[in-house]
């Protein structure tokens, strides 16, 4: 088909029980042929900003044309950062960057002009090349101190791959107070 919508019911609940957040939308698809979509993953983003806390997330999604439905249910624990030594974000893996506009300016999958968008399967090709998103969150920089940081791919316990070390001395996403880090590697 050439057009699908889908309906996505979003519910977040705390270790209580109670709704912390809800999100409710009907997406139109108008999908290209050639696209082969059927053998491919349709991705929807969006997003809640919630206290410090342990949460259940559900959604449930529905093709309104042949009433297809699917759900998708994850435990979700946001740690007191304040406690732990090193604040660190997910590190974000991604095979396409697209590039970021205005809307994506409080994005934190937004960096340098691109929203990466995640690959969720962690499948990569050798023709395709590995863009990795992370921030190191209050990293206190003061006159003279430095973050490191690089990234290293083992294979059981040998390392087969290790990018050049990168170097942070400010503040660069200054709406988290955070120093964020991108890579791009060609899996060639």
């Amino acid at each position: 088909r050439s057009k699908a919508t889908l309906d996505i019911i979003g519910q977040l609940k705390n270790t209580a029980g109670q709704d912390m957040a809800e999100i409710r939308q009907t997406v139109k698809l108008a999908i290209d042929d050639s696209q082969q979509v059927s053998r491919k993953n349709i991705q929807y983003t969006t997003g809640f900003t919630l206290p410090l806390g342990k949460y259940h997330l559900k959604f449930v999604v529905r093709e309104n044309q042949t009433g297809r439905m699917g759900s998708f249910e994850t435990d979700i624990n946001l740690p007191d950062l304040k406690k732990l030594p090193l604040k660190l974000s997910s590190v974000v893996l991604s095979n396409q960057r697209s590039p970021a506009g205005k809307k994506d300016a409080d994005n934190p999958l937004s960096n340098g002009g691109f929203t990466w968008v995640p690959n969720v399967a962690h499948v990569f090709r050798t023709d395709q090349h590995m863009y990795l998103l992370y921030e190191v969150y209050d990293p206190a920089l003061k006159p003279g101190m430095k973050v490191l940081t690089s990234i290293e791919f083992l294979q059981g316990t040998t390392k087969v791959f290790e990018t050049p070390l990168v170097e942070a001395t400010t503040v660069n996403v200054p709406g988290r107070d955070a120093v964020a880090f991108t890579f791009d590697i060609p899996l060639d």
